[in-house]
């Protein structure tokens, strides 16, 4: 028979970013006295792709201005899921709060967008000409160009694998720029579920202390939850135990940085059967 241990949000503890439980009573477990299996793990996709973690949080945006000089802009991003949409969503901004528009019939047109070839799995930077008719907006600081030119926008390596593009500068040449690796949105798509102070497999584990792995199978925001499974049983370390610390890994073999704890994990523990 075993017993069933509930692991939720009351449990997380924000400076280690882990879960401890607290056993009832302390316990002494002998070598092969115990295992223990995963029976349900559910948690909401609230894990970011852009954040200090992944050195991805900057992006460089240029605007052409008279006939050869740039305005500039290096802007921070707060962490938080982007996809191609978000990202495009963010360059409009950046393009609002910076002037570099134009405005034509009452619509205000931006000169650089993010999009998806989703026929391709790609995704795509287009960039249109700031032509010499393109009048400033009221309050604009740049000069009305030569034409010739289209803004540019400088992506790191982190934030580029993120829309599929390689570390580098895109655009001045006015035009559809597609990304040239596998777009990775999400850079931990599954969930490694570790139990470091009872479990250590040994041998050529990479992560010893593995009982559980799933798949994010869910969308951003959404409930993701363990399907059905037969309980893969682990033996227990020898030794005194006063808490279960339950650690949540990357498929990169990273730590999860969640952004909402609320959780339930369901551990069950039983003697070991001969």
């Amino acid at each position: 028979m075993s017993s069933q241990i509930v692991i939720n949000s009351t449990h997380f503890v924000q400076e280690t970013n882990s879960f401890v439980y607290v056993l009832p009573q302390a316990q002494a477990w002998a070598q092969g006295q115990m295992e223990i299996s995963l029976s349900s793990f559910s948690a909401y996709n609230a894990f970011f792709n852009v954040s200090s973690k992944y050195s991805n949080t900057s992006v460089t945006i240029e605007w052409p201005s008279g006939a050869s000089d740039w305005q500039s802009t290096t802007v921070e991003l707060d962490p938080a899921f982007y996809d191609a949409a978000a990202l495009s969503a963010k360059i409009k901004q950046i393009c609002y709060d910076n002037a570099w528009f134009s405005t034509e019939a009452g619509v205000n047109l931006i000169y650089m967008t993010v999009g998806t070839s989703t026929y391709e799995y790609k995704n795509t930077i287009t960039t249109y000409e700031v032509g010499a008719s393109v009048i400033p907006p009221s309050g604009a600081t740049w000069v009305q160009t030569t034409g010739g030119r289209a803004p540019r926008i400088t992506l790191s390596s982190g934030l580029g694998a993120i829309i599929g593009f390689s570390a580098g500068v895109y655009g001045e040449v006015a035009g559809t720029y597609k990304s040239d690796l596998i777009p990775q949105v999400d850079q931990e798509s599954s969930i490694l579920v570790c139990a470091p102070t009872l479990v250590h497999s040994g041998g050529l584990s990479a992560v010893s202390s593995l009982i559980y792995s799933m798949a994010k199978n869910a969308a951003f925001g959404s409930l993701m939850t363990s399907p059905a499974h037969e309980s893969v049983w682990h033996d227990v370390r020898p030794g005194q135990y006063q808490q279960i610390t339950i650690e949540l890994y990357g498929n990169n073999l990273t730590r999860l940085e969640l952004q909402d704890t609320n959780v339930m994990i369901v551990l069950s523990l039983r003697r070991k059967r001969k």
